[in-house]
């Protein structure tokens, strides 16, 4: 019986020591990445990344708040707002643009999801040809899309006549809402074991060679965190831009030029504002930088168009050029308020 009460022993022994690790990499390291707080963006949460997290993120408070789809009631509408999370109060960790619109240009701002099986070009075309915005009537739509994604997205061939019963857009329209919510973690778990990985493996290369997430220096300090001078971001950024071409640039600038004359028949104004990658906002600033470069901004300027055009990386690189701290956020994909308030002020809607 002896051997064997060793073996249990030895069992009960590891699984200690093994309880024990895990408990102190959580208490000293991965709690306040990867627990639902305001230290954690999601960059540093995915890539198991310290250093980059704040203690504290300034936001905006409004004086008039924007209406959502869910909860409207037949108000009157100045603009309609449709987006990914940086139109849904970035992932739902601040407060949202619209406020700040509704606020300072005295707009009555609705946002709006998209239709189930669309999207947000779909999503407008379809509750234009339903009938949808004869009976809510907006002045103006912004449509919001992060730089990563609009390609795939903007550059189909769209069919212009599609449509959907009018009852079902009603329906989806007020029954659509914006859902985030991070898993919840305890102290044990595949995280721990990952944040001790790639914390080795990204002294090698910038990718951890497993994780999707991207570390690599700047040549100047842009963030108020300890990792000042270390710009973070997802594989998308640079992935995407193999399908970044004049081709499809100008697919993009057609089809909403395309959206962009229908909706002028109901007297509807059009508004684009595609969102610069952080990426691509940054990348002149990395060391020794290895990967491609975005011209998608550069080469949508000069194309002619038939819609506003919010050009957000023309007002967000001065700033960046002049070392603006905290453009966007360190440890996330999203951009700070600053960053927001600077758009919103130099757009007129």
């Amino acid at each position: 019986m002896k051997p064997y009460k060793n073996w249990i022993f030895a069992v009960i022994a590891g699984l200690s020591v093994f309880m024990v690790l895990n408990l102190m990499v959580w208490e000293f390291f991965t709690k306040d990445i990867l627990t639902d707080n305001i230290k954690s963006g999601d960059y540093t949460r995915v890539g198991y990344i310290t250093g980059s997290s704040y203690s504290f993120k300034p936001t905006y408070r409004g004086t008039k708040s924007h209406l959502e789809s869910w909860d409207y009631k037949n108000e009157p509408v100045d603009l309609i707002t449709i987006g990914d999370s940086f139109s849904n109060s970035c992932g739902k960790k601040d407060l949202y643009y619209q406020d700040w619109i509704a606020s300072h240009k005295s707009l009555n701002v609705l946002n709006i999801q998209p239709l189930p099986g669309a999207g947000f070009y779909k999503t407008i075309l379809i509750m234009l040809n339903s009938g949808f915005w004869d009976e809510l009537p907006p002045k103006a739509i912004l449509i919001e899309r992060v730089e990563r994604h609009l390609i795939d997205e903007f550059s189909e061939n769209f069919d212009l006549e599609e449509t959907r019963p009018i009852e079902d857009v009603r329906k989806d329209f007020q029954q659509v809402q914006y859902v985030n919510r991070p898993p919840w973690i305890g102290f044990l778990n595949i995280g721990n074991f990952k944040f001790l990985l790639y914390s080795c493996l990204r002294k090698i290369r910038d990718d951890a060679f497993f994780s999707k997430v991207y570390m690599r220096n700047l040549d100047r300090s842009f963030f108020n965190v300890r990792n000042d001078r270390s710009l973070i971001w997802g594989y998308e950024d640079v992935e995407h831009l193999s399908r970044e071409n004049d081709q499809s640039i100008k697919k993009v600038n057609a089809n909403l030029n395309a959206l962009a004359e229908r909706l002028s028949k109901k007297g509807i104004k059009l508004y684009f504002m595609p969102v610069v990658d952080k990426y691509n906002l940054y990348s002149q600033f990395l060391v020794r930088n290895p990967y491609p470069s975005s011209h998608f901004f550069e080469k949508m300027r000069p194309l002619p168009k038939k819609y506003e055009f919010v050009d957000t990386k023309a007002i967000l690189f001065p700033l960046a050029a002049q070392g603006q701290k905290d453009i966007y956020w360190a440890d996330d994909s999203h951009w700070s308020w600053d960053a927001t308030e600077k758009i919103l002020e130099d757009t007129n809607f």
